[in-house]
């Protein structure tokens, strides 16, 4: 069995007709301390709550996506703690986590949050 991996690629271009167009990518792998993932959908409210993270104690790599057609997602560090990240709607992103209790709410109404957190 092949040790366990993580496997990253993130590409950004900007275009425009006014000025010169961009675009960069990058890759990178990563070996995880530990084995274990969890992810699913969490429906998330304007109270925020903490994402379920399926039993993993230690998360480090999160991938998330915001799948509301109107409202933002808003994600934090733990409970009481200021929004770091705000999803738009359709909005992902992918980060190395800092936290092993991350929270996440609604700018208004619900909003369904699709993610994947790998352990530290």
């Amino acid at each position: 069995m092949a040790a366990e991996q993580i496997n990253i690629t993130a590409a950004l271009g900007f275009s425009s007709s006014s000025i010169q167009s961009v675009a960069r990518s990058f890759t990178g792998t990563f070996t995880p301390t530990g084995g274990r993932y969890f992810g699913g959908t969490q429906r998330l409210t304007t109270t925020p709550a903490a994402i379920d993270l399926g039993g993993i104690s230690s998360i480090h790599w999160v991938i998330a996506k915001n799948l509301d057609a109107t409202n933002n997602a808003l994600l934090r560090a733990a409970t009481g703690a200021a929004d770091t990240i705000t999803l738009k709607p359709g909005e992902c992103c992918v980060y190395p986590s800092t936290t092993s209790t991350p929270f996440g709410s609604s700018s208004a109404s619900t909003v369904d949050l699709e993610y994947i957190v790998v352990e530290a």
